[in-house]
């Protein structure tokens, strides 16, 4: 029997994967490659009832050194309140009709209000994760008038339980509850995703994608840093920089870890 393979095990040394893990640095393989190589690795093992390498101290500590050396850096740039403010104001020349003014500026602040991620509120492949209209609840009487989220689709979330976002005018020039009910006088009220074109059908991803690149370009701003996770980051560094705790926005942006103090440090 050797240190690496068991015989009828499958099994690997943690010392076999440390060696793995410098050879793959050596080669300069990403961070998301050296992960995505121990993730299976992990998985393989797991299936097996077998001790997990992957999570033996000596593993741990080189996967650590690794981040240390070549630190991913997030190059997308928050949307401010101010950034957010300008793109809406370009978004009034951009748009070819009123009815895109009013989609796109509701899906603007929708985004920034509730720090959704895209594939929540425009389509890829699948529709799964589209906020929905049944989910929302309106409430005109208070003042200010105030829109109630439940989110059930989004990830890490595989139970599907409820999480609730609510939301008001919001810090940007242009209140978001205002610009939603303006939408929805086109879109009407019934069940479904929210977000819909006017043939009632959910705006593609790509179609939101070229509208902030649009509204952007018109406003002076580089695309290549603002995109739509952009929204998301922009909510989180706004709050965190007024005090909200940790597990305060981690709730709001429905994260299941604190990754999201890399981009949203005070």
């Amino acid at each position: 029997m050797t240190q690496g393979f068991s015989s009828g095990s499958a099994c690997i040394s943690p010392c076999h994967i440390a060696l793995f893990v410098a050879h793959l640095h050596h080669k300069q393989c990403s961070l998301k490659t050296i992960s995505t190589y121990l993730s299976a690795g992990a998985y393989v093992h797991k299936l097996l009832h077998n001790f997990d390498p992957t999570e033996s101290f000596l593993v741990k500590k080189l996967v650590a050194g690794c981040y240390r050396l070549s630190p991913s850096v997030d190059m997308r740039l928050p949307i401010t309140v101010e950034v957010l403010n300008t793109i809406l104001k370009a978004l009034q020349h951009v748009a070819q009709n009123a009815f895109e003014t009013a989609l796109f500026q509701a899906m603007f602040l929708f985004a920034f209000s509730t720090f959704a991620r895209v594939g929540e509120i425009a389509a890829t492949e699948s529709t799964v994760n589209l906020v929905q209209f049944q989910h929302f609840t309106f409430s005109r009487l208070q003042t200010p008038p105030t829109v109630h989220v439940d989110f059930y689709n989004f990830k890490h979330n595989l139970q599907k339980k409820r999480h609730a976002i609510t939301f008001s005018h919001g810090p940007a020039v242009f209140s978001a509850v205002t610009a939603l009910n303006t939408y929805l006088t086109y879109r009407g009220k019934g069940e479904g995703p929210v977000f819909l074109l006017l043939n009632q059908k959910p705006v593609p991803r790509a179609c939101f994608d070229r509208m902030l690149k649009s509204c952007l370009a018109f406003a002076g701003l580089d695309s290549s840093v603002y995109k739509g996770h952009s929204f998301r980051i922009g909510a989180a560094s706004y709050w965190s920089q007024r005090g909200t705790s940790d597990s305060q926005l981690r709730s709001c942006g429905r994260w299941s870890s604190n990754a999201f103090r890399k981009s949203a440090a005070p």
